[in-house]
C-alpha cells in the first residue's frame, strides 16, 4: 500500500470489532478551522463531532492524535 508515495510498512489491520474489543478509536487528524480545534478550552470542528457521535454510537472512546501535515499520516495508521 502507497499513502502519499510513501510506503505503508504494516497493513492496517483494525476492524470495527478490533477497535470495540480496544475499548478506543484512535483518530489521526490535522487542525483546522474545519476538522479539529480547540476554541476557549472546548474542543470543536467538524469531523470531531462526527468522530465524537460515532464513538458514542458504538460505545468507545475517543483519542485525538494530532498531526503536523499529511506526510505523517502513514506512518502512524497503525498506532
Amino acid at each position: 500500500m502507497v499513502f502519499n508515495d510513501k510506503p505503508v510498512l504494516q497493513p492496517i489491520n483494525f476492524d470495527l470489532e478490533a477497535i470495540k474489543k480496544r475499548g478506543v478509536i484512535k483518530a489521526i487528524v490535522i487542525g483546522g478551522p474545519t476538522s479539529f480545534f480547540i476554541y476557549r478550552g472546548e474542543t470543536m470542528g467538524f469531523e470531531y463531532e462526527l468522530l465524537k457521535r460515532f464513538t458514542e454510537e458504538i460505545g468507545v472512546k475517543l483519542e485525538i492524535i494530532v498531526a503536523k501535515d499529511f506526510d505523517v499520516f502513514a506512518e502512524w495508521l497503525n498506532i
